[in-house]
């Protein structure tokens, strides 16, 4: 190969090279002192970009875009930037805030009151959201941590059992106990979906799924039963089959030692679980008097005050915080209008001090207790090309502690009634912490056509992909959120077959 030719082939190859690098754009947004900017919106076109991820970074594909397109970087309160896709580069970049005071509220010359502020606001829903015969693309990121902080158990009755048995069951059992209370558990699930609804209707469709879980660490409550069952059951004779109850519920009728309870992972996703939940949080969040939002629709029950002004894409928005004044209101926050149009464009909220969600107390009945004791929620809407404003991006956080007090009875089934009736009762009590988030961005809004929702047909399960490791290379091509370090960084150090 003679040296020009060589010299052709490898320019070729730079250039290629760095228009491949080129159509994967990465980089943060942050604020003066290296603040990271949460969810802001990186936006190519009216119907095309990103929100930053909580650590304030982006990642961006624009190959399908040309070298003239403005790029938006903008959030709530800041200045926004704009530039050419061509200047836009893998970098950080600083947005400044952009302060206004109270003085500034003036509509129509007459300075408005939080009262007639709010009583706008429920007018003018109806005029300002998208609600029905939607196609809507959304990539979901859920997050589940589980925290042990008691166990335990003990024998109450056994004739099961020779005291040499008992002493191996109980050491196994404190094996796992020690590896349950100091290890954590933790998983994260990406999933991309397009829901479709149609008046009251909807149909899901999943297209892709993964989780990111150490099989080996996972303490989920179903999971961490069979491991204790089946620990309990590999002290068993293997010749003989039993009955094993928790409580008043039979758990297992014939128990064989050598047939382990299931611990396997669903290779699958119920899609009307999944259906489900996001109309769930979708209507629970939406503004509408179908959602929870009490603190816009039920203003009795809430305290407000006018903290002042901001700016968003050069709107003037009133900054309303709130507060419990009945017992019967649970949050406590903040929610932002549209000083013209009085439409809410995000909303930060939390149970309120001595405040907590449903729960369930059965401790003295059958020995359970279940308590949601934190929510922190934040919802950005976006406003469209036709002036309507829609669900941009959720993210809900959700606390609950579980305590359980529970005996477990073995018993072996008998041959005949001249056997003697062998059991062993384990009594046990367990205290958990469980803490999950869930960030829904909502990639693209569509209308849709009755005529188009007729032809979706929604399907029973969707294959979900266990990973060992996060992959970016999974969701290349997709507009999704960049992972904040933590799962970037989480090594299961397993192999996981598909």
């Amino acid at each position: 190969m003679n040296k020009l030719l060589l010299s052709i082939l490898i320019a070729l190859l730079v250039f290629i090279t760095n228009m491949v690098r080129a159509q994967t754009i990465t980089g943060r947004v942050l604020e003066k002192g290296e603040l990271p900017i949460s969810y802001a919106t990186v936006q190519i076109t009216e119907k095309y970009g990103v929100l930053t991820n909580e650590e304030g970074r982006f990642l961006l594909e624009a190959k399908k875009f040309k070298p003239t397109d403005t790029i938006t970087i903008s959030y709530l309160g800041y200045k926004s930037i704009k530039l050419a896709l061509k200047d836009f580069k893998s970098k950080d970049y600083y947005l400044i805030e952009d302060i206004n005071t109270l003085s500034e509220i003036k509509i129509s010359n007459k300075k408005l009151s939080i009262e007639e502020i709010l009583e706008k606001v429920k007018e003018n829903v109806s005029k300002n959201y998208a609600t029905a015969n939607i196609k809507q693309q959304i990539f979901h990121r859920s997050t589940n941590k589980v925290k042990f902080k008691r166990f335990e158990f003990e024998f109450t009755k056994s004739n099961l059992l020779n005291k040499q048995e008992l002493k191996k069951l109980n050491a196994s059992i404190d094996s796992l106990i020690t590896t349950v209370v100091n290890v954590p558990s933790t998983n994260y699930d990406d999933v991309l979906s397009e829901l479709y609804t149609l008046q009251d209707t909807s149909v899901l469709k999943m297209i892709k799924a993964t989780r990111l879980i150490n099989k080996k660490n996972d303490k989920s409550e179903k999971i961490f039963q069979e491991l204790f069952l089946n620990t309990v059951a590999k002290h068993l004779d293997t010749n003989e089959t039993y009955k094993v109850k928790s409580g008043l519920f039979k758990v297992e009728d014939s128990l064989k030692v050598k047939m382990d309870f299931d611990t396997s992972y669903r290779d699958s996703i119920p899609v009307k679980f999944m259906k489900n939940n996001y109309n769930e949080i979708i209507t629970n969040n939406s503004i509408s008097k179908e959602s929870k939002l009490d603190f816009i629709f039920k203003t009795k029950k809430y305290k407000y005050e006018l903290k002042g002004t901001s700016m968003l894409d050069n709107e003037l928005i009133y900054v309303i915080g709130f507060s419990p004044k009945r017992k019967s209101a649970k949050f406590e926050g903040i929610f932002y209008v549209n000083a013209y149009d009085f439409a809410v464009v995000k909303t930060d909220f939390k149970y309120a001090k001595n405040r907590s969600g449903k729960g369930v107390n059965l401790r003295f009945l059958l020995g359970v207790k279940f308590k949601e004791n934190l929510k922190n929620i934040s919802v950005l809407y976006k406003k469209n090309e036709n002036g309507l404003y829609s669900l941009q991006f959720i993210k809900q956080e959700k606390g609950v502690y579980v305590y359980a007090h529970r005996p477990f009875k073995f018993t072996k089934n008998r041959k005949s009634r001249a056997e003697d009736k062998k059991m062993m009762k384990i009594d046990f009590l367990m205290e958990m912490n469980q803490v999950g988030k869930e960030e829904l961005f909502f990639i693209s809004e569509k209308q849709l056509t009755k005529s188009e929702f007729d032809k979706i047909k929604q399907k029973k399960k969707c294959k979900v992909t266990y990973i060992s490791k996060y992959n970016a290379a999974i969701w290349k091509g997709y507009n999704v959120i960049n992972p904040i370090e933590e799962i970037k960084n989480y090594d299961t150090g397993e192999v996981v077959n598909e």
